[in-house]
């Protein structure tokens, strides 16, 4: 005998942020749920999940799902498939470094002309800055697997 679907609806899972913290998930569907923000790839589900539907909006971002998961159109509320799809490849890895960024300083001087009058003058000058920035970089489902693999096993 099958064993019975479960179905999680508008479920907060924002918590769940570690490596396998979902345990192993078997027969369950996921209907617009609130997936955690994650900076990296990560595989929620532990070892042996299987039988994983989900059904957006959201598209749950930098969750690494088991093989077999199916993602379910979108459906309008009278039933129709929408064209939106809950992508089952939305990885990218959010990093701070730090970039040579161009900034514009204003820049204030005095200036004096001929007859001895001074002028004070205002302009934009260019000025190149070494600043942490946000960088976000997009991953192919390949390498975002080989990220969550090595995170597993303790390497960064």
């Amino acid at each position: 005998m099958a064993k019975r679907r479960r179905t999680y609806h508008r479920e907060m899972l924002s918590s769940f942020t570690e490596p396998g913290s979902l345990g192993v998930v078997v027969n369950v569907t996921y209907r617009q749920c609130y997936w955690p923000a994650l900076d990296e790839p990560v595989a929620l589900f532990a070892e042996g999940s299987s039988g994983i539907q989900v059904q957006g909006p959201p598209t749950p971002r930098n969750v690494i799902f088991p093989e077999d998961t199916v993602f379910l159109p979108l459906l309008s509320s009278d039933g129709r498939e929408l064209e939106f799809l809950t992508r089952s490849d939305c990885f990218y890895k959010r990093t701070k470094e730090v970039q040579e960024v161009i900034e514009d300083v204003l820049v204030e001087r005095e200036i004096e002309v001929e007859d001895g009058i001074i002028h004070k003058v205002e302009y934009v000058k260019p000025v190149v800055l070494n600043k942490e920035v946000e960088v976000t970089r997009e991953l192919s489902v390949k390498a975002a697997k080989k990220h969550a693999a090595s995170r597993k096993r303790g390497r960064r």
